[in-house]
Parts: structure tokens; C-alpha cells; sequence
């Protein structure tokens, strides 16, 4: 899963968590909606857990762990990667952030932004919690 994270690094990141129709599963989408399952199984709660969404292929089953992302303070700071984006979108679009996640990032959140995130090393940090 290492290559998808590293490829979304290098594109552009959306918003996630305000009005999608789908979450959870691609084979078996739920309405999106807070306590919604995620692909990997935890709770959607996009105003208060910092997490994201990647493009992910249908056939590789999600798992969830922490990445570090560099904040606008330069700290680095933990977001959960707990769903899947389409698989339309690998190689196009890169994360697509909470609003919780955007604030953690120091950034405002809004429906429509969409910006670069950058990655920090190491990329992967504690995968429990």
C-alpha cells in the first residue's frame, strides 16, 4: 500500500466529509453519514477524527493506519487513513481529507478546497488507535 500512499503524496488533496453519497466498501457502499463503516471497519466521523480517504484498487483490502502529514507549522501530525477513494482516481487525485483533518493541518476547512499536502518521513507512523 506503500507505492498509493507515496503516489497520492505527490498529487493534488481534496476535501472529504461534507456531502459524499457513499463510504465504507466499494463492493457494499453505505450512506455517508457520521458512525457510517469505513472501508477499514472504524467509524466515519468527519468533523472529529482526522482521518482520510485514498485511492485505493477495489481488489486490495483496506487496513487502517496512521500516516504523518507536515503541517503549516511544520510539525508533523498524525491522520488516520481509514477509506478508499475510487480506484478511478489513483494516479489523478491524491488524499481526500476531513475537515478535522484539515484543521490539524492548519488549514480551513471548506467544501471545495483542494490543495498539496506534504508527507513527512518517516511516512508511516503507529498503525493502532
Amino acid at each position: 500500500m506503500i507505492e498509493y500512499i507515496v503516489l497520492a503524496g505527490s498529487l493534488v488533496a481534496f476535501t472529504f466529509g461534507y456531502s459524499e453519497k457513499r463510504c465504507g466498501d466499494i463492493n457494499h457502499p453505505v450512506a455517508c453519514s457520521i458512525g457510517a463503516t469505513t472501508s477499514s471497519g472504524e467509524k466515519f466521523n468527519p468533523l472529529l477524527i482526522a482521518s482520510a480517504a485514498l485511492p485505493l484498487p477495489r481488489r486490495l483490502k483496506m487496513r487502517a493506519l496512521t500516516i504523518k502529514f507536515k503541517a503549516k507549522n511544520g510539525k508533523c501530525v498524525p491522520i488516520r487513513i481509514n477509506d478508499k477513494s475510487p480506484e478511478k482516481w489513483i494516479g489523478k487525485r491524491g488524499f481526500e481529507l476531513t475537515p478535522a483533518a484539515l484543521r490539524i493541518l492548519g488549514i480551513t476547512p471548506s467544501k471545495k478546497w483542494s490543495g498539496r499536502v506534504e508527507l513527512c518521513e518517516p511516512i508511516i507512523g503507529e498503525t493502532n488507535g
